[in-house]
C-alpha cells in the first residue's frame, strides 16, 4: 500500500500487486486494511504479486551493495549497516497483519 504520489505508485498496480491510497484519505486506507484483514485469501493474493514485483525491481540494499566498499573504507560502514538493518525490521513490522 502506498500514497499515490511519488516512487512506489511507479511499481504498484492499484488492487493488483497493492493499493493507492490518497495521502490524506483515511477513510480509503481503514476500508482497505478491514478488507484485508477479513480476506486472507486475497490478502495472499496480493502478497504473491506484491513479492513478484518486488524481485523484478531495485531495493535499498541491491543500490547500496555497489558503493559499500566505497562506505568500508571511508568508515562508514557500521552506519550503513545499522540503517540496513533498521530499514528492514520497520519493512517486517510494516506488512504483518495480525
Amino acid at each position: 500500500m502506498a500514497g499515490g504520489l511519488g516512487g512506489a505508485s511507479e511499481f504498484i498496480t492499484h488492487n493488483e500487486n497493492g493499493f493507492l491510497v490518497g495521502p490524506a484519505d483515511a477513510h480509503a486506507l481503514r476500508n482497505i486494511l478491514s478488507r484485508l484483514c477479513s480476506d486472507r485469501d486475497r490478502l495472499a493474493e496480493l502478497s504473491a504479486a506484491a513479492t513478484e514485483t518486488a524481485a523484478d525491481h531495485p531495493t535499498w540494499g541491491r543500490l547500496v551493495r555497489p558503493s559499500q566498499r566505497i562506505y568500508v573504507e571511508s568508515g562508514w560502514s557500521s552506519r550503513i549497516t545499522r540503517l540496513l538493518r533498521t530499514r528492514k525490521v520497520l519493512i517486517q513490522d510494516v506488512i504483518r497483519c495480525n
